[in-house]
C-alpha cells in the first residue's frame, strides 16, 4: 500500500478483526507497490478501486469481488427538516426500484452492477412517482423527549408477544429481547420490557407508553406516526433446492412446483409473487411439517 494513505489507516482497522495476521510494505507510490506484487515480492495491494483498474492486465492482475472497505455515501438535509428526508428516502426507494440507480451504476461507476442491498426497500412504498405535495409542511414535535429522562427511570421497550409459537418466531423474540438487554446496558440503565399485542407495537409508542418498540417492519404508512431507525436486523425466506438442479434464481423455477410450510403465513402468496416478477408461472405446493420437507424434494417427486 502507499504509505500515508487513506488505505494504510483503514487496513490497520481491518486486519485486527480478522481470524489470521499479515505483514505491511508500504511504498512511497502505487506505481511501486503494483511492481512489488508482479514482482512476488507482495501478495496484494490495496488502494482505491478506481485507481487499481488501471493496473489490471490480463493473466497477472485482478480485482478481488469483496471489497476491504465500503465507504456509504448519503443526501445530507438540515437538521429536523422531517418531510424533506421523508421526501429523500422515498424517491431513493422509488428510483432503486425502477433501476434508475442501476442505470447510474453502470453509467459513471465502469459498469458496476448495483448491490442488491443498497437501498432498503420498505413496505407500502407508492407505485407512482412521490412528489414534494404528497409530504406535509407541518410536523408536531413531542412536548418533551424520553431522551431527558432515559437515566432516572428503566429504558421502556415494547417487543411483541410471541403468538405463532414456532421455532422462528420464538427465536426472533429472543433476538428482541436481548437487543433490548444490549441497548440498556450500553446506555448503563435498568431495562423494562414491555410485551404489547403486535398490532399495538405502534399504538405503545405513541401513547409513550414506551421509549420505543422492536421487531417493526419499516413501512410507508407508518412515517406520518413514527420515527423508524435504521435496520437492525434482516429477517426473510430464502429458497431450498437440491444439488441436482442448477436453479441460480427465481426465474429458473419457471413451471416447476415450489413448496412452502403451511405454518408460514402468506409464504404461497409471495411465491406466486416473486415468479409474477420475472413472469414465470409456477406451482405451489404447501407442506404441513417442516421435518418432510427433505422428504418431499427427493428425485421421485415431481416438484423442485
Amino acid at each position: 500500500m502507499v504509505v500515508g494513505s487513506d488505505s494504510e489507516a483503514q487496513l490497520q482497522a481491518w486486519l485486527p478483526l480478522q481470524s489470521f495476521t499479515a505483514s505491511v510494505n508500504t511504498y512511497f507510490t502505487l506505481d511501486q507497490a503494483v511492481s512489488a506484487l508482479l514482482l512476488n515480492e507482495v501478495d496484494a495491494v490495496i488502494d482505491r478501486e478506481h485507481d487499481l483498474e488501471r493496473f489490471i492486465l490480463t493473466d497477472q492482475t485482478r480485482l478481488m469481488e469483496q471489497p476491504l472497505t465500503v465507504l456509504p455515501m448519503s443526501v445530507m438535509i438540515r437538521r429536523q427538516d422531517i418531510n424533506t428526508r421523508l421526501l429523500v428516502n422515498q424517491t431513493l426507494q422509488y428510483l432503486f426500484v425502477q433501476g434508475e440507480i442501476a442505470k447510474l451504476y453502470s453509467t459513471y461507476l465502469n459498469g458496476r452492477s448495483v448491490p442488491d442491498d443498497l437501498i432498503l426497500v420498505w413496505t407500502g412504498l407508492p407505485e407512482q412517482s412521490p412528489t414534494p405535495q404528497g409530504f406535509g409542511i407541518g410536523m408536531d414535535f413531542p412536548n418533551e423527549y424520553p431522551v431527558q429522562q432515559i437515566g432516572t427511570r428503566p429504558l421502556r421497550v415494547a417487543i411483541s408477544v410471541d403468538t405463532e409459537q414456532n421455532e422462528v418466531s420464538r427465536r426472533l423474540s429472543q433476538s428482541h429481547q436481548a437487543l433490548a438487554q444490549s441497548l440498556a446496558t450500553r446506555l448503563g440503565v435498568a431495562l423494562e420490557v414491555i410485551s404489547v399485542d403486535p398490532s399495538d407495537l405502534v399504538g405503545v409508542v405513541e401513547r409513550q407508553e414506551a421509549d420505543f418498540a422492536l421487531g417493526v417492519v419499516p413501512d410507508w404508512s407508518l412515517a406520518s406516526r413514527v420515527e423508524l431507525s435504521v435496520p437492525y436486523l434482516l429477517h426473510g425466506k430464502r429458497l431450498l433446492t437440491t444439488f441436482r438442479d442448477d436453479f441460480q434464481s427465481f426465474a429458473d423455477l419457471r413451471g416447476q412446483w415450489v413448496g412452502v410450510f403451511a405454518s408460514e403465513a402468506n409464504a404461497a402468496q409471495l411465491a406466486q409473487e416473486l415468479g409474477q416478477s420475472v413472469n414465470a408461472t409456477i406451482n405451489v405446493f404447501t407442506i404441513t411439517r417442516e421435518e418432510d420437507a427433505a422428504f418431499e424434494m427427493l428425485p421421485y417427486r415431481d416438484w423442485e
